[in-house]
């Protein structure tokens, strides 16, 4: 392989397309990302999956997008890989949100100002005391 066709992307995508139908991924990776050098764009697809599996999403919507921009596609294919774009997006979002999570592992602090000295970040919601709460609710039985 190395002495005949090492100067074809082609034949990189295709020993990388054996190599991941045969479930070698660190090889299909090894020849996709070669592919993707020498500029065959389809690789990027490939690649841009790997990275998604491994929750590498930052370098899966790079390798989306490129493979958006370069290659052709019907538009059937090309709504299939934009709705893979936006999860991989909502998935970043989401695994940065995990990433920033700060736990207290205790306080001490008032029974009855519990509540007003929680401080946590707009957009997380309100907290209400059990008397807030059910004050303006009616049971009906």
């Amino acid at each position: 392989f190395k002495t005949n066709c090492s100067n074809h992307s082609i034949y990189y995508y295709k020993a990388a397309v054996c190599a991941d139908n045969i479930g070698e991924i660190a090889v299909a990776k090894k020849y996709f990302k070669l592919a993707a050098d020498k500029r065959y764009y389809p690789a990027y697809k490939y690649l841009a999956n790997y990275a998604r599996l491994n929750y590498q999403f930052d370098e899966a919507i790079t390798n989306y997008n490129t493979y958006l921009e370069k290659v052709s596609l019907p538009d059937s294919v090309k709504n299939l890989i934009n709705k893979r774009l936006e999860e991989t997006k909502n998935a970043y979002v989401l695994l940065n949100k995990v990433r920033n999570v700060v736990f207290t592992d205790s306080v001490v602090v008032p029974k009855n100002t519990f509540l007003q000295t929680i401080k946590h970040q707009e957009g997380m919601g309100y907290l209400y005391t059990f008397n807030i709460v059910f004050m303006f609710t009616y049971f009906v039985l």
